[in-house]
């Protein structure tokens, strides 16, 4: 049984923004994956790779058990590992 709304494997395009237009793109599904077409007039190569990384950052971040603090914690530990490792290039105090 197909579990996509409208039963043909094609997830439902977001509305489009005059009345009776088309969306620009297409959203299919094959297996796990989903497939997104979309012309190169509305975006970049760049500008998809950069919405992509924040999808993926989303569903870890949605996932994680980390507080704030933690969060906070940790990256003070990260500036301070970096500044020790990078200390030799500021030069002199």
């Amino acid at each position: 049984m197909d579990s996509t709304p409208d039963g043909e494997g094609k997830m439902p395009a977001a509305a489009p923004t005059e009345p009776g237009a088309r969306p620009s793109y297409q959203i299919d599904e094959d297996g796990n994956d989903l497939i997104v077409r979309v012309p190169k007039s509305l975006a970049t190569r760049e500008r998809v790779s950069r919405f992509l990384d924040w999808l993926e950052f989303e569903q870890l971040r949605s996932r994680s058990q980390l507080t704030e603090e933690d969060a906070a914690e940790l990256a003070a530990e990260v500036k301070h590992a970096v500044w020790e490792r990078n200390r030799f290039r500021a030069g002199p105090p």
